[in-house]
């Protein structure tokens, strides 16, 4: 009541743990809700805690949106995990929230946990563009976020364990400093690598995941389609047009945003997104295996700016992209 009074809030968005688990403190909150017109949305919530009967409840009772904590499209990398649920319950969960009438978002994906490969990025792109067929929408896959080692967490443990954070008090601290300085706008920066691949080909993954959902949707609507005509306006409509737009609001974005930034500067980050635009509309015409050939190669020249950019070549280094690593995992956890 205060809320709405002084401030005239009509929405709220719940950023709860595991909201959800406890179903009468849940429906409780729902009824609130409704009971002072307020809408509201909920995230942290576990695909299993909720039912189609459960989301049906919190629809009528204003709900608007729940994010799922998804993080990985890949069966092998949720086992690593340790999220205790299969790949068939986020699909089913999200389905419920369409016939519910529920916005589901599920761009929220992270890659770089340790036993990442190749082949579980392009699982987790491949089941990421499967939902967003499911849910009617576009093929602009979201890049995902990167695994952060962070005080407090079991992958900082691990992190510790195997060498890479360092073993000694000073060690450990300039990793922290690195992990709170760098990467803001360019998030690999401070990466601290924990899979088994090199860094670079964990900056090619960044790229193969989007690339590859792209590729899955568009095998989908083939798939799919019922006709030719359907065929052709799914793949106009969710594939071309969505990349147009898409291009359109980044150089918008970047006019608004950057208008100091210096001419030269600004023409490589325009041709950046022309690059990133004509990329994406050859996945309706490459195979797979050119596909993957030349985001690989894209990925590398992007990586190769990275470090002529931000690697000091004296001194310490800024960075935890650049600082080598003693990876040893013969005590694996």
């Amino acid at each position: 009541i205060d809320l709405k009074k002084k401030f005239n809030i009509g929405v709220i968005y719940l950023n709860d743990e595991n909201f959800g688990s406890d179903r009468k403190h849940a429906y409780e909150v729902a009824r609130i809700m409704k009971k002072h017109d307020i809408f509201w949305s909920a995230g942290g919530v576990r695909c299993t805690s909720v039912t189609y009967e459960d989301l049906k409840f919190y629809k009528e009772h204003n709900m608007l949106a729940i994010r799922f904590g998804i993080e990985t499209g890949s069966q092998k990398m949720l086992d690593i995990m340790e999220k205790k649920i299969v790949t068939k319950d986020v699909y089913n969960s999200v389905l419920n929230c369409k016939k519910a009438r529920i916005e589901a978002p599920i761009d929220n994906m992270i890659i770089g946990m340790p036993g990442e490969t190749a082949e579980t990025i392009i699982e987790s792109a491949q089941f990421v563009a499967s939902l967003r067929s499911l849910l009617g929408i576009d093929w602009n896959v979201s890049i995902p976020h990167l695994a952060m080692s962070i005080p407090g967490t079991p992958l900082y443990e691990y992190s510790q364990q195997i060498g890479v954070i360092g073993k000694t008090l000073d060690e450990e601290e300039d990793y922290l400093i690195r992990l709170c300085e760098g990467g803001s706008t360019t998030p690999i920066l401070g990466y601290l690598n924990k899979t088994e691949s090199s860094i670079k080909e964990v900056n090619y993954w960044l790229y193969l995941y989007r690339y590859a959902g792209k590729k899955f949707f568009v095998d989908s609507i083939l798939k799919n389609s019922k006709s030719i005509k359907d065929t052709l306006s799914q793949i106009y409509i969710r594939c071309i047009e969505a990349q147009y737009h898409e291009l359109i609001a980044k150089i918008k974005h970047e006019r608004t945003n950057n208008k100091d930034r210096n001419f030269i500067p600004r023409m490589l980050r325009y041709t950046s997104f022309m690059v990133n635009f004509l990329l994406s509309l050859s996945v309706l015409v490459l195979p797979k295996s050119v596909l993957f050939y030349v985001v690989k190669k894209y990925a590398d020249l992007r990586f190769y700016g990275l470090v002529k950019k931000y690697k000091p070549k004296t001194g310490k280094q800024r960075h935890n992209l650049f600082v080598k690593q003693n990876f040893d995992t013969s005590n694996d956890l």
